[in-house]
């Protein structure tokens, strides 16, 4: 069936703000008198997309009943409710608005409470959280023999790895097994040599009538006929994990080729589509006068084994792998994808099988099932989140061009990732949600003497949007992002790093992301004690498993943001809130006017 917008309420659309958009409570006015008794008010608040609904709570003083709400819209426009506590508004504009709530009780006291909410025809809202708090999969400690990607204080990062021989603790004097809270030592800019410490957490995004993919472009999707006209609906779900050795055994139970644990980056893609007639002609070239001919065309040119090798693709399996390298590019030089990935994640878009199947219901609605295992899928959709219909390689020196929804490429290897929704005729609608273990990094800044040197240096923890590319022409690709910087270096100063304060070629890629209108960010940070590692006392050499970084326990404290005072910091709840329109006053990308650091973005020391 169709998802419909208002099932998208599933999604969460309706964002619900209480306490993150920063609930003003107030006192009534005399409250401070002797005797006197006290009222004091709050309220939730959703929207979707133009349409905005308030619930007023219970009166946080027991005993006084609040007899009257009376809300302000901002607009200029109010509503008086009586004793019901909630209420709705449709905005006639886009905007930025200030929601008023004056609450009048039995005994005549008012208090106030306000908060500020964005709409528009579409929307997108942002949730990132559970930082430090996502255990690591198996793949983890795949990675840790190729890339020396390790726990910081254990040995492996899973119990699993050690029964599946994938990882062989030998220290007794180190834990065996990651835990809480979790953080990884990794690397960066293309060469082991260079290191940094991350710590994992999980991304929601949600979009309601988000422009720039629909059926007649669905960007992630082929369209193979483009003669065809659009058809009317297309639903989609595509999840998307890293392999494991609980997903060999599936793989193998499904005759698949199974290459093994390989190096940890195995992205095992499951898409499931249903559309109409018409959009499986558009999408996937069907060619067919009717549902029965639909199904005999899905039976011909498809075999549905994912055994490898041509000889186990059928017709319009071969002419998606094909898509796939076109988009992704393939490791030769001549072999340049549209999003190029090559640069990013130093290969290319490398595929081990696919396969498809299709069933064709009577009234021609068309059910699609793609299996596809390749090393650099989630790499690719992200280039397409943040550029959408436009070519990176034509513009990868000017963001300007980007015509995405995602506002970054942050270290693209989604763990865990599900991506669903509907396609309609002028726009998506979606959710994406996916664990992210790079682009919360820790690293040293200078302390009171003003240089990096291990005596007066401090550790601090950042969120901070940037792009993908780590290399320069890699096996002959020439289209990096890193060509915005020639001859830029940065310094190296992750504590422990074996080249702690060293200057090399930049790797990071800063960006600017201004916060559309309709658009929202919404941050939960932990409220106990995380990790930091002291830079000072920390050894240069240090490494993950050898246990000798030096910790500091200590809640997450704000240092600034980027711009200074971006968004709305509440202390106590650790949250962070950006509320578009919200312009960072960054640099936007284009030719001469390239960010020297990420707007905006988000520090901490210890408390």
């Amino acid at each position: 069936m169709k998802a419909s917008r208002e099932s998208l309420s599933a999604f969460g659309v309706m964002l619900l703000l209480t306490g993150l958009l920063g609930i003003a409570v107030l006192r009534a006015e005399g409250a401070d008198a002797p005797g006197e008794a006290r009222s004091s008010t709050s309220f939730s608040i959703s929207r979707d997309r133009m349409t905005v609904a308030v619930e007023a709570s219970a009166p946080l003083d027991s005993g006084i009943a609040t007899a009257e709400h009376r809300w302000s819209w901002g607009d200029g426009t109010s509503q008086y409710a009586g004793a019901n506590p909630t209420a709705a508004h449709v905005y006639s504009r886009p905007g930025k608005y200030t929601v008023t709530l004056d609450a009048v009780d039995e005994q005549g006291a008012v208090s106030t409470a306000t908060q500020t909410v964005s709409v528009a025809t579409g929307t997108l809202d942002w949730n990132f959280y559970d930082f430090f708090n996502v255990p690591p999969g198996e793949y983890w400690d795949a990675r840790a023999a190729t890339y020396g990607e390790t726990p910081i204080g254990a040995e492996c990062f899973t119990a699993s790895a050690i029964t599946n021989g994938i990882c062989s603790p030998t220290d007794p004097n180190v834990p065996d097994v990651a835990s809480y809270p979790y953080t990884i030592w990794t690397y960066t800019g293309g060469t082991v040599s260079r290191r940094a410490i991350s710590a994992p957490y999980r991304l929601r995004a949600t979009g309601v009538d988000i422009s720039g993919y629909d059926l007649t472009e669905p960007v992630f999707l082929p369209v193979m006929n483009s003669g065809e006209p659009a058809g009317a609906f297309l639903d989609f779900s595509w999840s998307s994990q890293f392999v494991d050795t609980a997903a060999e055994d599936v793989m193998d139970a499904m005759g698949c080729a199974n290459p093994g644990p390989g190096d940890g980056y195995y992205s095992w893609s499951q898409v499931t589509l249903t559309m109409d007639l018409q959009q499986s002609r558009r999408v996937f070239g069907v060619n067919a006068v009717d549902a029965a001919t639909a199904q005999q065309w899905w039976d011909a040119n498809t075999n549905s084994r994912c055994t490898g090798g041509p000889a186990s693709r059928g017709a319009v399996e071969q002419a998606l792998w094909n898509w796939f390298l076109e988009m992704g590019g393939g490791q030769s030089s001549s072999a340049i994808g549209k999003y190029d990935i090559m640069n990013a994640y130093e290969w290319f878009l490398d595929q081990v099988f696919l396969d498809m199947s299709a069933t064709v219901d009577p009234d021609g609605t068309t059910h699609v099932t793609i299996n596809h295992l390749a090393w650099g899928t989630t790499n690719l959709l992200n280039r397409m989140f943040y550029w959408g219909s436009a070519s990176y390689a034509d513009n990868h020196l000017d963001s300007t061009q980007a015509a995405g929804w995602y506002g970054m490429e942050p270290f693209a290897w989604f763990e865990d990732m599900s991506w669903s929704g509907s396609l309609n005729a002028s726009s998506i609608d979606f959710q994406l949600t996916a664990v992210l273990s790079y682009g919360f990094e820790q690293f040293a800044l200078p302390g009171p003497d003003g240089n990096l040197d291990q005596v007066d240096d401090f550790s601090v923890w950042a969120w901070r949007p940037h792009l993908h590319d780590s290399l320069n022409d890699y096996l002959g690709h020439p289209f990096s992002e890193l060509d915005r910087y020639p001859g830029v270096t940065d310094v190296e100063s992750a504590p422990g790093s074996p080249t702690y304060n060293t200057s090399h070629p930049r790797a990071f890629i800063p960006t600017s992301w201004d916060l559309f209108t309709g658009e929202t960010w919404t941050f939960e940070f932990p409220t106990g004690k995380v990790v930091f590692y002291d830079p000072n006392l920390t050894p240069i050499g240090a490494t993950g498993t050898s246990n000798d970084h030096v910790e500091v326990s200590a809640p997450l404290s704000l240092y600034r943001t980027q711009p200074a005072s971006y968004g709305t910091w509440n202390a106590v709840a650790k949250t962070w809130t950006v509320i578009g329109p919200s312009v960072t006053g960054g640099s936007v990308g284009s030719p001469g006017d390239y960010p020297d650091e990420a707007w905006g973005a988000i520090y901490f020391v210890p408390e």
